[in-house]
């Protein structure tokens, strides 16, 4: 190996662990290597005193999970330096050093590069990364790769991708898809892919199913699917049911009791004898 290309190592190694970041091509990003040596001169001059040695000593020893770790800790006081770290993690080609790399650059406005660090975790399987690289691909237009890579970082359990697909089939009028990617982002316990589940069941006027999702979605946190599952058990005269979902819906800061008062939906609900404790703030249910 001759001298020259030596220099030229070491060289784009020091510009990418003392802060020239935005120098290296997305090629670089892939190759580069970091030898001990080298890192320990970054964690002389990264790490503040009171950062964990144990860890230190295992980010110097290659360790990935170590070097995001002392990058957490530095992240809630200095961006700068924990990217630095996650940038070395990445160069260890550990998917959320390039991810969190990318955030952080993102964040000074420094999209191109951002971008090319999400792609390398996109292709190292970090769902989020593929995420933000399917979101762009939509912007330009790009739908063929923009499905691709939504569909990648579903599979990886992206709850966003699997909403966004599914919202995606069903503005296209491909129900069945829809449900599959709803599902999936339900089964993640994403409340509003259950909720959206609850939307196409009902319209395809299968109570059961739809009620079933609304109930999830209320036990995950949605406001509207407490609503929407209170009101299909009312009509069903299931009233401690109905009325259990709307006690949750209360408790997630529901106040519009006019609403459902003029809403028939709820007309049985409204004889249920526990119904008007509901309205009374100073009870205890």
């Amino acid at each position: 190996m001759s001298d020259d290309f030596l220099k030229f190592t070491y060289k784009l190694m020091t510009l990418l662990l003392f802060g020239a970041c935005s120098l290296l091509p997305q090629e670089d990003l892939q190759s580069t290597k970091h030898p001990p040596d080298q890192i320990k001169t970054s964690l002389d001059k990264l790490t503040p005193n009171h950062l964990d040695p144990t860890q230190k000593k295992l980010c110097l020893k290659r360790n990935t999970r170590a070097c995001n770790k002392l990058a957490r800790e530095l992240e809630e006081h200095d961006d700068e330096r924990a990217k630095k770290f996650y940038s070395i993690s990445c160069n260890l080609n550990n998917a959320y050093g390039c991810y969190k790399t990318g955030y952080l650059v993102g964040k000074k406005g420094r999209l191109k590069l951002a971008r090319s660090y999400f792609a390398k975790a996109c292709r190292l399987e970090n769902a989020h990364a593929c995420f933000e690289i399917a979101t762009k691909r939509e912007q330009e237009a790009d739908l063929s790769a923009a499905l691709h890579l939504y569909r990648k970082a579903c599979q990886k359990k992206s709850t966003d991708a699997c909403k966004r697909l599914g919202l995606y089939f069903f503005s296209n009028k491909k129900d069945e898809k829809a449900i599959v990617f709803f599902k999936k982002a339900c089964v993640l316990e994403d409340d509003a892919g259950c909720f959206n589940l609850g939307i196409i069941y009902n319209d395809r006027h299968d109570e059961q199913q739809a009620m079933t999702y609304f109930s999830t979605a209320c036990e995950l946190g949605s406001l509207k699917g407490c609503l929407n599952s209170s009101s299909l058990y009312s009509i069903k005269n299931k009233l401690h049911k109905s009325y259990d979902e709307l006690k949750r819906a209360k408790n997630l800061g529901f106040t519009d009791w006019q609403d459902i008062e003029n809403d028939p939906s709820f007309t049985n609900l409204k004889r249920y004898r526990k119904f008007q404790l509901l309205k009374t703030p100073s009870l205890r249910q």
